[in-house]
């Protein structure tokens, strides 16, 4: 509507606005950066992980033939939760992928994520057999 375009339109010609859009960019590169050193911190090293070029999501591919569903019922069990990549895959495919987000997380919210997702990888990774995929629908639980 007409309001909110004005109101946007002063916001953006507003002097300050160029320092904070760097603010908040150098701040969104720093969460990344502490979700990528947790990463390598806490998870195998079979995992693929593909840095964003933009945006506020990291997007991994796992190890293997694990689902990110079964990942997501073992990561429900250590408190944990992430979206898995089917939604994202218009083809039917994304099984094997997890996006995390890490905008609106604190530094620690996201270390301590990352750990418990490591958690339950391993976990999943020690008890894995070729048959033991499991099709239960998941409970809906936070995301990070």
């Amino acid at each position: 509507n007409a309001l909110g375009q004005w109101i946007v339109s002063e916001i953006l010609q507003r002097p300050e606005f160029p320092l904070y859009l760097e603010h908040t960019r150098q701040s969104y590169k720093h969460k990344l950066d502490v979700m990528l050193a947790a990463i390598r911190d806490y998870w195998p090293a079979t995992i693929r992980v593909q840095p964003p070029m933009g945006g506020m999501h990291l997007w991994c591919r796992l190890p293997g033939e694990i689902r990110a569903r079964t990942l997501l019922r073992e990561a429900a069990q250590v408190q944990v939760t992430f979206m898995i990549g089917t939604p994202f895959h218009v083809d039917g495919g994304g099984h094997h992928y997890m996006r995390l987000g890490f905008a609106s997380l604190s530094e620690d919210e996201i270390v301590e994520g990352i750990r418990r997702i490591g958690v339950a990888l391993e976990r999943l990774l020690a008890r894995r057999t070729a048959s033991d995929e499991d099709t239960r629908p998941i409970e809906r639980l936070p995301m990070i």
